[in-house]
């Protein structure tokens, strides 16, 4: 396997993770905004219209929650791995053509 080989197999399984980490990604940015989101609307007076808001913001938060399914865990399992193999793949290209 030549050197160009190599790193055309690394990049490609580099981007396959890439693609495979930017949906769990997505969905704990979209988390990480509704739990801001329902932290600064944490009713501070009591009024109706604010509890309603911050009941909204609760109920859309766990949807969220519960929206993490087995293709997100597939996904960040997979990418996770992938992404250690292209790295794996690169250093493995270094042993190879240096000690040959």
């Amino acid at each position: 396997m030549s050197g160009e080989s190599f790193d055309f197999v690394s990049n490609v399984v580099g981007l396959i993770a890439v693609i495979l980490l930017a949906l769990p990604a997505l969905y704990a940015a979209r988390f990480g905004r509704l739990a801001t989101r329902l932290r600064n609307l944490a009713p501070l007076d009591d009024s109706p219209e604010a509890r309603n808001m911050h009941e909204r913001a609760k109920r859309d938060l766990e949807d969220q929650r519960n929206a993490w399914g087995p293709s997100l865990n597939f996904s960040l399992l997979a990418g996770t791995f992938l992404a250690g193999l292209s790295y794996a793949i690169a250093i493995l290209k270094l042993f190879v053509w240096r000690h040959s």
